[in-house]
């Protein structure tokens, strides 16, 4: 059986999880979103309905039969090829991740990390909200918008200032140059009197989320994967640039000259978090319907947690190096153990030893 990863070999992920597989004796195959040249994909449904197909990544194909898991850490094709026009790399790429979404589905019966179609959902940041609170975090007020006339009035209630983030997450082509070049779209925090008449003027363009801004003495990251849970808290305040969005990493020039993220500017730790607050991160995830989730909150100057949202595929390659939480192992057994319907790992087997040793508990 093997577990395929959808993904890209420059992500640092990868390779840390794929020796994880390896030590318990798992076989896996990358299939990589920037080199659609080298992969391939053959799915077949037969008159009678049967399933059938196939996978390759480089030169190793492997029939769907033969999937225990799919991991899809970044299932989105980037088409790269010289000479495309932008009409004809859209369409290839949106054609290609019409394939996936049919691979999906045709192995449904398998685990997936995460299943294409919880993603609605988790992308949907009021909803996440709205289910959180329902399991009992606190949650900030959000506004999502395009009227021009309900930004002051949502901000004239919070003499703390309101936070302006994205609605939502960039995908696929247009992801990658916007992250690259700009380092993301980060948290802003407002105060009434910027809402200025030329900024009211250019609303109703683009709709606009604003949440009321939540002091902060920490930051929490909360990593759910499948039944077990880490956790790292994240020293945003003891920097002035992290302050309002800690993804506004400090770095330095490296002794090969490359930029690097400034360790002594930017600091975490491990976090021993409560059972009862580990099980509702649990609950949060299986509401949302996913295996996988980052998922952030902020611990107030007076102790409360405080949700922000859960992140579909939030990176945890850089937390793992800070705090050594093995979160490259628990995502390797979880995608080892498959899921009731799919065939097990053979008995005796470490992978098999290791799905037997799981069991819900929090670091």
């Amino acid at each position: 059986m093997t577990v395929l990863i959808l993904s890209a070999d420059i992500d640092p992920h990868v390779p840390s999880v794929g020796r994880e597989l390896e030590r318990l004796g798992e076989d896996w195959l990358l299939l990589d979103m920037r080199r659609l040249e080298r992969m391939g994909i053959s799915l077949t449904l037969d008159s009678h309905g049967r399933i059938g197909g196939s996978v390759r990544g480089g030169r190793k194909t492997v029939p769907l039969r033969d999937i225990r898991s799919i991991w899809a850490p970044s299932p989105f094709p980037l088409a790269r090829r010289r000479g495309l026009t932008p009409l004809s790399k859209a369409i290839i790429e949106s054609e290609w991740f019409s394939a996936l979404q049919n691979l999906y589905f045709l192995t449904a019966d398998r685990t997936w990390v995460n299943p294409f179609d919880a993603e609605a959902c988790v992308a949907s940041k009021v909803e996440q909200l709205r289910v959180a609170r329902e399991i009992g975090f606190d949650v900030p007020a959000t506004l999502v918008t395009t009227e021009a006339r309900d930004l002051p009035a949502f901000a004239s209630r919070f003499p703390q200032g309101v936070a302006n983030k994205r609605v939502g997450e960039l995908r696929g082509t247009l992801a990658l140059p916007l992250r690259v070049r700009h380092r993301g779209y980060f948290t802003r925090r407002l105060a009434l009197s910027d809402f200025t008449p030329d900024v009211l003027r250019r609303v109703g363009y683009c709709p606009t989320q604003l949440q009321e801004y939540v002091g902060k003495a920490t930051e929490w990251r909360v990593y759910v994967v499948g039944r077990r849970v880490f956790g790292a808290e994240i020293l945003s305040q003891r920097d002035a640039e992290t302050a309002t969005d800690w993804r506004r990493y400090p770095m330095r020039t490296a002794s090969d000259g490359r930029p690097e993220l400034d360790p002594n500017r930017w600091k975490c730790r491990p976090l021993r978090l409560p059972p009862e607050f580990a099980a509702k991160c649990c609950a949060l995830a299986r509401r949302l319907r996913v295996e996988y989730s980052a998922m952030d909150f902020v611990k107030t100057p007076d102790g409360r947690l405080v949700f922000l949202e859960a992140n579909f595929g939030g990176v945890f390659a850089w937390i793992e190096d800070l705090t050594r939480l093995p979160i490259s192992a628990a995502m390797a057994e979880l995608l080892a153990a498959g899921r009731p319907g799919t065939r097990s790992p053979p008995k005796g087997s470490r992978a098999e030893k290791a799905v037997r040793r799981r069991r819900p508990r929090a670091r």
